[in-house]
């Protein structure tokens, strides 16, 4: 028992001096909810790992896990194979949101290198998306890890629901073609169920066939260079699926993506830059100038046109879907 004792002193001197500061640096230890993203039906449980890679000469850890307690329930909890002979230093703590846990390994030598500390149980409560964060994560030794979280989506089982083809229009302003148009429906509000994605296709008559739709609110997504694209505008389908109502993009955005944080973005408003582009590439040919933004091959009037008629407006203000 005096052994036992000394070894949880000595354990819990190591976790209190190994505090982790605000501001981590990625290089070293890694503590990662791996896998990082996935789903699950409501009802359905699911394991995730805490791995930790790099670990040097861990002994003992001192983790919070959090959670959205609406959409998820942690269950059960193991030990991974990383550390062996553990005992808990202070009473596990295991309530809605939040999992809490300090334990230490007894009379084992410390551990380097890659493993999984944790194996950790969840059950989806009802439709929504949730990340499950590593808010504390206290190493003995030289141990600061880089923290990286995961998520789980869970959603309602669509053997549960209808489903129905989704059938529509979407025209380019100022092009012969409509075809190529890259169409995204987002996760449905309600169940959660999606994405679902196709690509519109040539001819007359409808040209956008999504199959296999569950009946909920969806956010509408395109992503067309050149052109001002859907920013995520909401259509509600019922259990027939009515066809959208025809929509044509507006042409004109030839600078179409932008960097943010050093991240290509859809560009969502027609200005000055597009202009500049178009007059710097003006009367050039070639398939691969985004002044040509109609894509006739050639950057010309027609396409200083689409950009003056279109000048000034956004993505966001241009484009609403009547509720079928």
């Amino acid at each position: 028992m005096v052994l036992r004792m000394a070894l949880l002193l000595l354990a819990l001197a190591g976790l209190l001096t190994g505090g982790v500061p605000e501001v981590r640096a990625q290089a070293g230890p890694v503590l990662a909810v791996l896998p990082s993203d996935d789903a699950l039906a409501t009802g359905q449980v699911y394991t995730v790992s805490l791995y930790l890679t790099g670990g040097v000469e861990v002994n003992a850890f001192d983790l919070i896990v959090e959670y959205d307690a609406e959409v998820l329930a942690l269950n059960t909890w193991e030990y991974g194979d990383y550390l062996s002979n553990l005992t808990t230093v202070i009473k596990p703590v295991n309530e809605p949101g939040l999992f809490h846990l300090v334990v230490t390994q007894l009379v084992t030598p410390p551990v380097s290198g890659d493993g999984t500390l944790l194996e950790l149980t969840f059950e989806g409560l009802q439709p929504g998306l949730s990340s499950i964060r590593i808010t504390k994560a206290d190493f003995n030794g030289n141990n600061d890890p880089w923290l990286e979280e995961g998520r789980l989506l869970v959603h309602t089982d669509p053997s549960t629901l209808p489903s129905c083809v989704l059938r529509g229009r979407i025209d380019l302003q100022g092009s012969a073609s409509s075809a190529g148009v890259p169409v995204r429906l987002g996760y449905g509000r309600a169940h959660w169920l999606g994405p679902y994605a196709a690509i519109t296709a040539a001819g007359s008559g409808d040209n956008l066939t999504i199959p296999g739709v569950a009946p909920d609110t969806y956010p509408v997504y395109t992503a067309m260079p050149r052109y001002l694209n859907l920013p995520g505008s909401e259509i509600t389908l019922g259990s027939n699926c009515a066809p959208l109502a025809p929509l044509m993009l507006l042409g004109g955005n030839a600078v179409w993506q932008v960097e943010v944080d050093g991240v290509l973005v859809l560009d969502e408003t027609i200005d000055a830059a597009d202009l500049a582009l178009v007059e710097a590439q003006y009367l050039q040919s070639g398939a691969g100038l985004d002044g040509d933004v109609n894509f006739s091959g050639r950057v010309d009037i027609f396409d200083l046109a689409l950009v003056a008629g279109n000048y000034g407006r956004t993505a966001g203000e241009s484009y609403h879907f009547s509720k079928p």
